[in-house]
């Protein structure tokens, strides 16, 4: 997406939906279709980089639960260079 693209869905977002929609009927249909293209793309990435960050957190969150309980998982190469030796 270009700067200038970037730009003007910026400040068409700043608007109310009603103003969105008198702005996409008066543009040509495929500069309104690109934009409300990209204004969707745009909020699904968004929404899904907020969840993965939500992930990322729980699964910190469980990492230190693990810790706290268990405390540090040895490193197990050892036991498998001496199962592989036999």
């Amino acid at each position: 997406m270009t700067d200038l693209l970037r730009q003007v869905i910026s400040e068409i977002e700043k608007l109310p939906a009603s103003q969105q929609n008198a702005i996409a009927q008066r543009l040509p249909w495929s500069l309104a279709s690109r934009l409300m293209a990209e204004l969707k793309a745009q909020h699904m990435f968004e929404k899904e980089y907020r969840n993965r960050q939500a992930f990322v957190l729980q699964v910190d969150k469980l990492r230190t639960r693990l810790l706290e309980t268990y405390g540090e998982f040895s490193d197990s190469v050892d036991l498998i260079r001496e199962d592989r030796s036999r």
